[in-house]
């Protein structure tokens, strides 16, 4: 019995705590502008950031973004607060329902982005159907890379593998993700 009850206590708590981690719908939708990356989602020692988009309203991107049905396939409009020592900030949007299609990846020293903004390759989320999820990512590197990780318009791009990739040489300084939701009409 006292057993059951230690198990009970533990399962308890690993569910508050990841209701604490990723939080509730209510306070997402009450705040679209997210500014951490999940614990469980990031394996890099790096900061966190905000992220903010007025092409993001309460979890669902503004149809413009998008590269079918009314959309303009205009990339999102996004600022942050610049990142001490960072040389430039590699965006990336990522759509986890697709196999981790790659929808952005662009490099920028800018922190504040008009929607549109032609900072790299972008193609607007065009999901086959239904409602899918999108994430933009930012990293603040230390120096540019080269090349920047992950095949666009492509699937694969696991955010795990291009954070590693991107942190090789240790020089993600902070990072920030953004999601919400795009739907096909």
């Amino acid at each position: 019995m006292k057993q059951k009850k230690t198990i009970l206590a533990a399962l308890a708590l690993l569910v508050l705590t990841g209701c604490q981690s990723t939080g509730s719908t209510e306070a997402a939708a009450a705040s679209p502008a997210a500014t951490a990356v999940p614990a469980a989602e990031s394996t890099s020692a790096a900061a966190v950031f905000a992220l903010h988009s007025d092409s993001l309203v309460n979890g669902v991107w503004d149809d413009a973004i998008a590269s079918v049905d009314d959309g303009e396939d205009m990339s999102p409009e996004l600022d942050w607060p610049a990142v001490d020592g960072a040389a430039g900030y590699a965006v990336y949007m990522i759509d986890p329902d697709g196999g981790d299609w790659l929808h952005w990846l662009g490099w920028t020293s800018e922190t504040e982005l008009a929607a549109g903004a032609d900072i790299g390759d972008y193609i607007g989320p065009y999901p086959p159907s239904g409602t899918h999820t999108y994430v933009v990512y930012v990293f603040a590197l230390q120096t540019r890379p080269e090349t920047l990780p992950g095949s666009f318009d492509a699937a694969g791009n696991a955010i795990n593998d291009i954070r590693a990739q991107l942190d090789s040489a240790g020089t993600i300084l902070a990072e920030a993700s953004l999601s919400g939701t795009y739907s096909r009409k």
